[in-house]
């Protein structure tokens, strides 16, 4: 966040008296070195200095210049917390200057602003300058004009967007919008709800109310949406909307536009309804069937005899899918923690979602994408709270003992379950491994334990573990060279970056030419850029002669969208290779999850140290020990 950099930056300029060159702050933070001067002229920065003075050398770098006492505050401040209340109080004002641009209907003097903010006219101007930074991610300006005033530039659409962004939701409605206008957005929502028969999410149901309340204020002001995409007038959500339209005019006594009632069937289109139970609108469920199977294998996790997984994906896919057709996605509020925290599931939807995609044609972004995420990752909850393997314990003393055999082997191994037999009555079915403490020789691949269960029989049992995962990871360390291409580089731009090596692949013959288009094609419409300074672009599997992953370490971050990124993954994988690059899939998803081993891939050389990091014997036997 902004405010941790600013503190950041200072405490690196208090720790020493020599110039700091900006290209050295910015891979100290991993922002760009625009972002860094861009901290240094804020208000912010200017007012948390208590007058000390940052000097900037063109070949030389930066230098704070401060006397005595005024380091003695700076310090002061930082290690009480106080410039939390400067972040605050600027972004309180802000919010405040933008709810005064959005509620008036001409332009106003800046004289209007200072006596509204409680600012002297300089600091309106710095304010203005800071305003202006952070809307213009919603395409929106400040324009100012001498004897005229100072308005807001953008499409309606855009407008709206942003005052729902970052002013709506920080604040109750009834704090900013009269009562009536809010009474009326409950009433008008409140009836959508009842005439489409169902109930919406708690959350989109406020951000709904939001978009009402905001569209009602605007259009009391003159303002209404002059351009929004087509969409199909047949569906229940046009006629709802037309109802709604009509509530708000007799209840206001205004006149909203035909683009207005658009606005309003998108915004219920972007609304998600609460479901139980089987949806009555069926779902491709062969298709469901094949993106778990997929899914399973990237994950290296069998998902595929979860009902409520199927269910949850057949319920959640038919209205997602309808809203991208309209090209009206719903926005996830825990998008970035999912990205984040379960980047290894998220990258495995990211790279399997084309399986629906190419049957529906259509494109999923990145919100809708981090939707099916969360599905997949409470399924893969499910599963670890599940015994993993099926086990056989063949025991010939009783009942109780191999009760007791059994409760204590679980306990020891909390990923077998373990069903009991006699050496008589042994099941005529398939198990992972028999556990066989009689004399009997048995026909079929098993331990011989006691039935005292001593450490030398938790020793074998141990060994076995380790053992499968050893095969695993012997299995990825053989086709490590064949299937990763390393390489170190400076380029400075995404997609010279993702032509580059596009180009490479295919004049090496591992993807066809279509391979840069379709990588493209899925940029356009969700980033692949997971968190962690990491991206994961991927190109169509129809499009890949031969599998391969080709990752780049940059020497410096890049924009890769919302996120900088200094590690890419670009992956290039057909449908006869996906199921051989599942363990391999696992192993990278482990370490991309993972800080300590993130940071030590990163700072790799070559393949071979790359090896070293993912095959290490230490990372097994952490988790096995013999």
């Amino acid at each position: 966040m902004k405010k941790d950099r600013i503190v950041n930056i200072i405490k690196t300029l208090l720790e020493t008296d020599a110039f700091i060159s900006a290209e050295d702050l910015s891979e100290q933070l991993k922002v760009s070195k625009r972002t860094i001067y861009s901290d240094l002229d804020s208000p912010v920065m200017k007012k948390v200095l208590h007058g000390a003075e940052i000097i900037k050398k063109p070949k030389q770098g930066i230098r704070l210049s401060a006397t005595a006492k005024q380091i003695s505050n700076i310090k002061f401040d930082i290690e009480n917390n106080a410039l939390e209340s400067s972040f605050n109080k600027l972004e309180e004002d802000v919010q405040k200057f933008l709810i005064l641009l959005l509620t008036q209907q001409a332009p106003i003097t800046l004289e209007t602003i200072s006596r509204y903010l409680y600012r002297s006219m300089n600091s309106i101007l710095h304010l203005i300058n800071q305003t202006n930074d952070e809307i213009k991610m919603y395409h929106c300006s400040i324009e100012k004009k001498p004897n005229y005033g100072i308005w807001l530039k953008g499409t309606e659409e855009n407008i709206q967007k942003m005052f729902r962004k970052k002013c709506v939701s920080q604040f109750a409605l009834e704090t900013i919008f009269p009562k009536q206008i809010v009474d009326t957005a409950y009433q008008v929502c409140s009836h959508a709800e009842i005439l489409l028969n169902t109930k919406f999410t708690d959350y989109d149901y406020k951000k709904l109310l939001c978009k009402v309340s905001i569209l009602i204020e605007r259009a009391l002001l003159g303002y209404h949406y002059n351009y929004i995409d087509h969409i199909n007038t047949q569906i229940p959500e046009y006629y709802i909307s037309a109802n709604m339209k009509m509530e708000i005019e007799y209840s206001l006594q205004i006149q909203l536009t035909e683009e207005d009632k658009i606005a309003l069937t998108c915004f219920l289109l972007k609304t998600r309804k609460t479901i139980s139970g089987i949806t009555t609108e069926a779902f491709n469920e062969e298709l469901v069937d094949t993106f778990i199977r997929k899914i399973s294998e990237k994950l290296n996790c069998p998902l595929e005899n979860d009902v409520e997984l199927k269910i949850n994906l057949l319920n959640h896919l038919k209205p997602a899918i309808r809203r991208l057709r309209y090209g009206v996605p719903s926005e996830n509020p825990l998008l970035d923690r999912i990205r984040y925290d379960y980047s290894y599931a998220y990258i495995a939807v990211m790279m399997t979602i084309d399986e629906i995609e190419s049957i529906e044609n259509i494109f999923f972004d990145t919100n809708e994408l981090s939707f099916v995420c969360m599905h997949i990752v409470a399924a893969l909850n499910r599963i670890n709270n599940q015994r993993n393997f099926h086990v056989l314990l063949v025991n010939n003393d009783g009942l109780s003992v191999q009760t007791f055999l059994k409760s204590m082997i679980e306990k020891h191994f909390s990923e077998l379950q373990v069903e009991t037999c006699d050496s008589y009555t042994i099941p005529d079915q398939e198990y992972d491994i028999i556990f066989n403490s009689t004399q009997k020789k048995l026909d079929k691949n098993f331990i011989q334990i006691s039935s005292l269960l001593d450490e030398k029989d938790l020793s074998s049992i141990r060994h076995w573990l380790f053992s499968l995962e050893l095969d695993q990871v012997m299995s990825i360390q053989k086709n490590l060279h064949k299937y990763v291409l390393f390489f170190h580089d400076h380029t400075v731009n995404k997609f010279d970056l993702l032509k580059k090596y596009s180009n490479f692949l295919q004049e090496t013959g591992y993807v066809t030419k279509d391979f840069y288009t379709s990588v493209i094609e899925r940029e356009k419409y969700s980033s692949t850029s997971i968190g962690r300074a990491v991206a994961v672009p991927h190109g169509a599997k129809d499009t890949v002669l031969k599998s391969v992953i080709v990752l780049i370490e940059l020497e410096k971050p890049i924009l890769w969208d919302d996120l900088e990124v200094d590690t890419i993954f670009l992956t290039a994988i057909n449908s006869k290779n996906s199921k051989e690059f599942s363990h391999f899939f696992k192993t990278i998803f482990d370490v991309v999850s993972n800080e300590q081993k993130l940071k030590h891939l990163k700072q790799a050389k070559d393949i071979d140290e790359i090896e070293t990091l993912l095959f290490s014997k230490s990372s097994i036997t952490n988790e096995n020990t013999l």
